[in-house]
């Protein structure tokens, strides 16, 4: 069975047709086209701090102490303060809830292992 066109109703579907695709085309760009002056995504991870010598390997930030001049944490037993480097991070930020790093890789956050026993807010003078 042949189906005739009318030649008048086919030109109307070809301008439907580009009016969509015209309409639809600055969309379909903008998903497919990246800003090339945007930086690169930074990764960002957080870990529990329930890791260290004996819990695979992890960072394990088991005490921070915080005063008026200093700012310090021990992770994985090492003494650290904000600025420092250690194993490949620079130590960016050292707060109650734990220690933040950062390397060309991206952004590590290691929160205070809620496992020890830990007395907070003790006035040891450090």
């Amino acid at each position: 069975m042949h189906i005739p066109v009318i030649p008048g109703n086919a030109i109307g579907y070809r301008f439907i047709g580009l009016c969509l695709i015209y309409a639809l085309s600055p969309a379909i760009q903008a998903q497919t086209h990246l800003d090339p002056t945007r930086p690169a995504p930074i990764a960002t991870q957080v870990l529990t701090g329930e890791g260290g010598k004996d819990g695979g390997g992890q960072p394990r930030v088991s005490a921070v102490f915080i005063n008026d001049s200093n700012k310090h944490a021990i992770v994985n037993g090492q003494l650290l303060s904000e600025g420092q480097n250690w194993h490949g991070f620079e130590v960016l930020e050292i707060n109650p809830s734990g220690v933040v790093l950062v390397s060309q890789e991206g952004q590590l956050t290691i929160l205070i292992d809620k496992n020890l026993h830990i007395k907070k807010d003790a006035e040891n003078g450090f």
